[in-house]
C-alpha cells in the first residue's frame, strides 16, 4: 500500500507492519463505506464478544487519533486569533473613545455617518497595512523554523502572508465599523456637555 502518516507530520513515515495477531491484544483497522457507520460498528461489537467475551470492546476513528497530534498547533492557532482580535477591539474602542468630541463635533456641522466611519476607517487601514510592513519581514524566520519541525512541508510563499493581512484588514474594519457606528450615533450633546 502507498505511504500513509499514522504519526503526526513532524515525524517522517516509517516502516509500519499490519499484522493480525492470534494471542494478545491487537488493532484492526477497517473502512466502512459512508452510510453504515452504525450498523457496522454494531457488528463488530456483537463479533468481538462472540470471539473474545472476556476482553472489552474499544474502538476509536482514524481521524480523532491523528487530530490529537495536532492538538497543540490548533490551542496555538486559536489562542493567537483570540489575542488579535482582542487586541483589534481594543485598540478599535480606544480610538473612538479619544476621538469621541472630534465626532460628536463633526455631527453637530453636519457629517454624515459613512462620513466619520470613513474617517476612522482611513487612519486604520493604513495603521493595519504599517503593522503588516513591520510584521511580515520579522514573522517569516520564525514561520520558516516553525514548518521545519515537520517531516514533510509545504514552501512559505507570500499567499500565507496576504491572506493574514487581509483577514486582519477584514476584522479591523468590521470592529472599527461597529464603533465608529456607536459613536457617530451617541447625542452629541451628552457628549459636548461632559466637555
Amino acid at each position: 500500500m502507498n505511504d500513509f502518516h499514522y504519526v503526526p507530520m513532524t515525524e517522517t513515515i516509517g516502516p509500519l507492519v499490519l499484522a493480525f495477531r492470534t494471542k494478545g491484544f491487537f488493532n484492526l483497522a477497517v473502512r466502512v463505506r459512508d452510510g453504515g457507520l452504525d450498523d457496522a460498528i454494531a457488528h463488530f461489537e456483537k463479533t468481538w464478544k462472540h470471539f473474545a467475551p472476556n476482553n472489552p470492546f474499544w474502538h476509536t476513528f482514524w481521524e480523532d487519533t491523528i487530530n490529537r497530534g495536532y492538538r497543540q498547533e490548533r490551542r496555538t492557532q486559536v489562542l493567537s486569533h483570540v489575542v488579535a482580535c482582542i487586541g483589534l477591539f481594543g485598540l478599535a474602542s480606544h480610538a473612538a473613545e479619544v476621538r469621541r468630541k472630534e465626532i460628536s463635533v463633526r455631527k453637530v456641522l453636519g457629517a454624515s455617518v459613512s462620513s466619520i466611519i470613513v474617517l476612522v476607517s482611513r487612519e486604520f487601514l493604513f495603521l493595519v497595512l504599517l503593522s503588516a510592513a513591520i510584521a511580515v519581514p520579522l514573522a517569516y524566520p520564525f514561520a520558516r523554523e516553525w514548518l521545519d519541525g515537520f517531516a514533510y512541508r509545504t514552501d512559505l510563499g507570500p499567499q500565507a502572508f496576504l491572506f493574514g493581512i487581509a483577514l486582519t484588514l477584514v476584522i479591523s474594519q468590521v470592529t472599527v465599523t461597529y464603533h465608529a457606528l456607536r459613536a457617530a450615533r451617541t447625542d452629541p450633546a451628552v457628549v459636548l456637555r461632559k466637555e
